[in-house]
């Protein structure tokens, strides 16, 4: 009897085997998400530091010597081209102008007299009054009168201009620094000090340092006087805010810097809110060229144990197979691969924790997740 429950229960083994088998042999393949590889050509950027540079500055100087009797703007104020600043004490210069034009009305009158004196000789010489030694003598004194009158002439617009280089006026628009000279100075027109500095706002400058060898693209781009748009980041407190403007690269240095091993660059960008000062630090995002290769996003990609980059695709015949990506380049938050992956090949986006080489799937489109996009401020 015992032998019997011993086969009885040998049977319900076997059959309970036999149906665990027949489960294994028809478990699902699993499934996977998965997106086809792209070619794409895409902009080639740098983000590169730099500074702010005063687009014009002018230093204003006196260009007579006198003593300062008022000054006619607001400090820190934003003047406009030919704005009157400073006012010199003008007496002096008043009186030199009055005597120049006393000179000069002297001269007119010699000048006439002379002038009514040789007509006189010249009719006199035809009855042989006088001699033509007499009426050359009076050709001579009149010419000499004449060249007098020009000299007295040109004091008259001499003492005119200093007269005027009593008001000191704005040379460029701007905003004008404090006054560097108070109201009863004496100034000069050899002081190595300025009386007040200008500087224009807009647009402004900015001084970006381009570290390593400049794209041959890039450079033939800057060669060929192209406007090379950029972007530009600032810091305010403790902030890192993108500015609205967009600018364009305008220049580049010709010879690299043997203590950097850098190129430097200039660029002009709009300023109409003065947000943008000299002397600021920013960080520019530039376009350098473009380059075509296809954009694996890095959520599909993996390591090996060298460090190397790694993706699983789906061949056509649904079956699992492994690429390695050679010298991938990123790209905000994809790898930008010329080597490694082809244009078409179905790139396993989900499920490839789950999946080994030689595996066969299940393949579904892979759908991106739906998240707020943020500013895209870049560090």
């Amino acid at each position: 009897m015992i032998s019997n429950f011993r086969l009885a229960r040998l049977s319900i083994y076997t059959m309970l085997g036999l149906s665990l088998g027949t489960l294994s042999v028809h478990v699902s393949a699993a499934q996977v998400s998965v997106k086809p590889a792209e070619q794409q050509e895409i902009q080639t950027q740098k983000s590169l530091p730099g500074r702010i540079v005063s687009f014009q500055q002018s230093q204003v100087r006196p260009q007579v010597d006198g003593i300062i009797v008022a000054r006619l703007f607001e400090e820190g104020s934003y003047v406009e081209k030919g704005q009157q600043l400073f006012q010199i004490d003008d007496t002096r210069y008043e009186a030199l102008l009055n005597r120049a034009k006393a000179s000069h009305q002297s001269a007119a009158a010699e000048v006439a007299r002379l002038q009514l004196r040789q007509k006189r000789y010249r009719n006199l010489l035809k009855t042989n009054a006088v001699s033509q030694q007499e009426f050359d003598d009076i050709q001579v004194e009149l010419h000499q009168a004449q060249a007098l009158e020009s000299v007295a002439a040109s004091d008259v617009e001499l003492a005119q201009v200093n007269l005027d280089y009593t008001k000191v006026y704005a040379p460029i628009a701007g905003y004008i620094s404090k006054a560097f000279v108070s109201q009863g100075a004496l100034v000069s027109t050899n002081q190595t000090e300025y009386m007040a500095l200008i500087t224009q706002l807009d647009p402004v400058y900015v001084d970006l340092s381009l570290s390593g060898m400049i794209d041959p693209q890039f450079s033939q781009s800057l060669a060929n006087n192209k406007s090379i748009p950029f972007s530009l980041n600032y810091i305010r407190g403790n902030n890192t805010i993108k500015y609205e403007q967009t600018g364009a690269l305008k220049f580049s240095e010709m010879v690299m810097d043997e203590s950097t091993a850098a190129t430097q660059l200039r660029g002009v960008i709009a300023n109409p809110d003065g947000v943008l000062r000299p002397g600021m630090f920013v960080r520019a995002r530039v376009e350098t060229g473009s380059i075509a290769g296809v954009l694996v996003p890095q959520r599909a990609t993996t390591r090996t144990k060298n460090g190397a980059l790694k993706l699983f695709v789906v061949n056509d015949n649904n079956t699992v197979e492994e690429r390695v990506l050679n010298n991938p380049q990123e790209y905000q938050d994809q790898w930008l691969v010329q080597d490694g992956i082809k244009s078409g090949e179905k790139i396993v986006m989900e499920g490839y924790q789950k999946v080994g080489v030689g595996d066969s799937v299940e393949t579904v489109d892979w759908s991106a997740p739906q998240v707020t996009q943020n500013e895209d401020v870049f560090r």
